[in-house]
């Protein structure tokens, strides 16, 4: 990830600022009709621009370990929200416990790859993330009012593999995964990792 992060950066947003930079161009030498569907495109690749660069910081492991899991969680919920493609509400019940940098980096690769299947799979308007700890348990919960699935079919499909990527996972830091989904009602996928009784702070 610390490797991928920069490429995307300086790749993928230095040929689409070239991009930009050329519209701007040739914008002058266009009819006004033409003219307003190129701003257009200007503006939406100054968002994309933007959201090359934070996915770029996203996937850097060191940053993660500098702001800790819930600052780079709140990061990512706001940038879903301003692309405005669905409404991202997230809800803090307790102080962070101290966890694993490992733990953390695994926990966050988890909520992006939720997050991203959200986005691109689930049809939601809405997508609400719980951030708990109670009960010596840490507790990560997404929940969207998206299309839905059947969980059985979907893991014995070959499009299931991101489920049980998400599984395997899970077990690689000692926590467990709990899927539930409706057709036509959402999906909410939970996630628990047990702590030790001193981390636990309600």
């Amino acid at each position: 990830m610390k490797r991928y992060g920069p490429d995307y950066h300086d790749n993928l947003g230095h040929i689409a600022s070239l991009i930009k930079i050329n519209l701007n161009l040739v914008s002058k030498d266009v009819s006004s009709g033409d003219r307003s569907k190129i701003d257009d495109s200007i503006d939406l690749l100054k968002q994309l621009i933007g959201d090359i660069k934070s996915l770029s910081v996203s996937l850097n492991s060191d940053r993660l370990a500098n702001i800790g899991l819930l600052e780079a969680i709140i990061g990512d919920v706001m940038r879903i929200n301003k692309t405005g493609h669905i409404h991202m509400l997230l809800e803090v019940n307790c102080e962070m416990p101290p966890l694993n940098k490992n733990t953390e980096i695994f926990l966050y690769r988890i909520t992006q790859e939720i997050l991203n299947n959200c986005l691109k799979h689930a049809g939601a308007s809405e997508c609400k993330v719980l951030v708990d700890c109670q009960d010596e348990l840490f507790t990560l919960k997404f929940c969207d009012n998206g299309s839905g699935f059947d969980v059985d079919e979907m893991l014995k499909s070959s499009t299931g593999s991101g489920l049980n990527n998400l599984s395997k996972r899970c077990k690689m830091i000692g926590a467990e995964l709990a899927i539930t989904s409706v057709k036509n009602e959402g999906t909410t996928i939970i996630i628990t990792l047990p702590l030790p009784k001193s981390q636990t702070h309600e």
